[in-house]
């Protein structure tokens, strides 16, 4: 469970670097964060459809995407743990 708890856990921290990054003008070919972008925009730009902008340009999206990535991580948890899949 520990597996699939770091995964979950991983994704969120690189949300919310990618939010730390877009407080700074870095260039596009700077590998890490082209990783970060590239790994975290299909879920924000689906995010992004259903929750529009809000007041003066404030994107909403990471906020919603933390809170759901929590959500799915703990409904896998426990059906993980009732099911006493375990050790993943």
């Amino acid at each position: 469970m520990t597996l699939v708890y770091y995964i979950f856990r991983s994704f969120q921290f690189l949300i919310f670097i990618r939010v730390i990054l877009s407080w700074f003008r870095l260039e596009r070919g700077n590998s890490f964060s082209d990783f970060v972008y590239d790994f975290t925009e299909p879920l924000l730009s689906r995010l992004r459809i259903v929750l529009p902008m809000g007041g003066m340009g404030l994107d909403l999206s990471p906020i919603l995407a933390i809170f759901l990535i929590d959500l799915v991580m703990n409904i896998v948890l426990r059906l993980l743990f009732t099911y006493s899949i375990g050790g993943l």
